[in-house]
């Protein structure tokens, strides 16, 4: 703009003025607070046990690699959890079921007198981990994709910590079933209603998770024309999007549909959504 303005304005071409990033706060009611604050000390002392069998075989000593990946995978899925709890209520709830699934069946693959413990695909249920996609990382794990072990190969703190996890998980289910408000989303309604920025502009919403995603458009679909799209979307959805959101379709076939696009990363490459001309981190702390 400084070196070619004279230029710009014969062409008519205009650059956008763009604000910075505008935070919105929202207040936990005294329960939601309790819970919440609960849950972080809980998952402070969680062991992550069900991720970590290697540490606990009696002998270890030539198996240090594999105990530095099956620590790096526990740290992913504590990062997990957290990133769940700051995304969206609904998605916590969802993952700490899911939990607490992969734990009963671990413990009961225990008492059976054998565990099967992947020491291979560490890269790819990293990639599981950190795409939230808990399923498969069960799957690799546990579906022979790894070496057999006797239970008899641990020591007994192994059973007792997975008893433990399993019970802390328990524990914060029990909490969250109390909670029956979600102050984040009531706050959002109410910025989408009363904001200026957000009134009448084609807006697009950011998450990390694909249930976050589906929470929300459950959520905004009475009040507002919404998409939804995420990596298990239909061509026909994408097709959607890009006719409804991209500037550069042609301008006869570009369709005024939706008004609200809820994604997660998986639209992040590939795709012009500039008619879209706000864009709203949902999660935090974790957004861009």
């Amino acid at each position: 703009q400084d070196s070619y303005s004279d230029d710009l304005i014969k062409q008519n071409i205009i650059f956008p003025d763009v604000l910075a990033p505008i935070p919105i706060y929202c207040e936990f009611d005294s329960n939601e607070n309790k819970v919440f604050v609960n849950t972080i000390e809980l998952l402070k002392s969680f062991k992550y046990a069900r991720y970590r069998p290697i540490n606990y075989l009696k002998k270890v000593n030539h198996l240090k690699a594999e105990k530095n990946r099956e620590n790096q995978i526990s740290a992913f899925m504590k990062i997990l959890l957290v990133k769940r709890l700051e995304s969206s209520f609904w998605a916590f709830k969802k993952t700490i079921d899911r939990f607490i699934e992969y734990y009963e069946s671990f413990i009961k693959q225990y008492y059976s007198g054998q565990i099967i413990v992947s020491k291979e695909n560490y890269e790819k249920i990293k990639q599981y981990i950190s795409d939230g996609n808990l399923d498969e990382v069960k799957k690799l794990i546990e579906d022979g994709k790894g070496e057999l072990y006797k239970s008899v190969d641990f020591n007994d703190k192994f059973i007792d910590d997975l008893k433990e996890d399993r019970e802390k998980l328990i524990q914060i289910k029990n909490d969250w079933e109390s909670i029956k408000t979600d102050s984040k989303l009531m706050q959002f309604k109410k910025e989408l209603e009363e904001d200026k920025n957000l009134i009448n502009n084609k807006k697009i919403i950011f998450t990390e998770s694909k249930e976050t995603c589906d929470y929300l458009q459950k959520e905004l679909k009475d009040f507002y024309r919404v998409i939804n799209f995420s990596g298990s979307s239909s061509r026909n959805q994408r097709s959607d999007v890009i006719h409804n959101f991209d500037a550069g379709v042609d301008k006869n076939e570009q369709r005024d549909d939706y008004d609200i696009l809820i994604t997660t990363d998986v639209l992040a490459e590939g795709v012009n959504l500039h008619r879209c001309n706000t864009v709203i981190n949902y999660d935090l702390p974790w957004n861009p």
